[in-house]
This record gives structure tokens, sequence and C-alpha cells, in this order.
């Protein structure tokens, strides 16, 4: 597994699932999960530029 954060926007990014589902599997709420979703949006960031 790699960073946590970098777990949770790849997760964001490249999959379909919800903030629930994502917090689940990460083990976090699925506020904090959106929290980071409104944040990638607004920054305009996609996975390749965080993944870098």
């Amino acid at each position: 597994m790699m960073n946590p954060i970098k777990d949770l926007c790849r997760l964001i990014l490249t999959t379909p699932l919800s903030n629930r589902r994502i917090g689940v599997a990460l083990r976090l709420s699925p506020n904090t999960v959106g929290r980071y979703r409104e944040r990638l949006n607004e920054l305009a960031l996609d996975w390749p530029a965080i993944a870098a």
C-alpha cells in the first residue's frame, strides 16, 4: 500500500466508488472522503498529476 492520502486520491479519481464505499475501504469518514473529493475538483487535479 502507498501513502494513505495517495490511496484516497487514487480511489476518488480512478473509480466510481461512493464516498461511503471509499471510507469503508480506507477506514475514513465519508465526510472526510467528500472533503478531499471537493478539494481535488477545485484544484482540477487528476491521478497522473498526483501519482508522479
